[in-house]
């Protein structure tokens, strides 16, 4: 189904029970792209832990999703500020587009695929030597990688995730079109029958972090896009 310029999709109701039910249920769509041009978040979006309600704000910018950096990472147990949603499909595309400009190496901002805080991997911008730049960083139980450290002309980026059953590979661009590969990671790693968590299944999120430090730095989210393989293909 395609409205107002947003892929959505529609989900039946599949219940069997012994007795009767009520026949009055409702299908659930959400969009598909979400560009923060409403007051409040959809019924998508999740927090994590005791989400504290002024580390964002979708007011302070009309039409971009603002994220404060807190000093709690994404491997604490603190008040991480994360919003996320559930990855639904083994096929899946997730394209977000940002602003953020960092000063400091510890200032982070971007997308994340959650299994739990020891694993999840974190797509997202940083600074180095007074410059943007975009790193790739796999958390898998007492292991850390970190690779990419691609720099970027300009504040305002794109970052992509690509899915299928057994990888996600991950790319960046600075204009929507010309899109760059930056690396890719294993699906097992963050999958609940592999980390043995009581996380209830992956999320793919967006994240403002201080990693221990305070900062008075904001990342702005102009747009969310998830679409699922099926709908790519249509």
């Amino acid at each position: 189904v395609v409205s107002k310029g947003y892929a959505e999709r529609e989900i039946e109701p599949d219940v069997k029970l012994p007795g009767s039910i009520s026949s009055n249920l409702k299908t659930v769509s959400f969009a598909e792209l979400d560009d923060f041009d409403h007051d409040t978040l959809g019924l998508q979006w999740n927090t994590m832990r005791e989400f504290l309600e002024d580390s964002y704000s979708l007011s302070e910018r009309p039409g971009y999703l603002t994220m404060k950096l807190n000093e709690d990472s994404l491997n604490s147990l603190g008040h991480i500020n994360f919003i996320g949603r559930r990855q639904q499909d083994f096929k899946c595309e997730v394209t977000v587009k940002m602003e953020f400009a960092p000063t400091e190496k510890y200032e982070e901002a971007g997308l994340t695929i959650y299994g739990d805080r020891a694993h999840h991997t974190d797509f997202f911008i940083s600074n180095l030597d007074g410059r943007n730049q975009v790193i790739l960083r796999k958390r898998v139980s007492d292991l850390l990688c970190e690779e990419g450290g691609r720099f970027t002309a300009t504040d305002a980026v794109y970052l992509k995730i690509d899915a299928n059953e057994l990888e996600y590979h991950f790319s960046y661009s600075e204009d929507g079109t010309d899109y760059k590969p930056i690396g890719m990671t294993y699906t097992r790693h963050v999958a609940t029958e592999v980390i043995d968590a009581p996380f209830t299944g992956v999320y793919i999120g967006m994240f403002a972090s201080g990693n221990g430090y305070k900062s008075n730095k904001k990342a702005y989210f102009d747009s969310f896009l998830y679409l699922s393989k099926d709908n790519l293909n249509k």
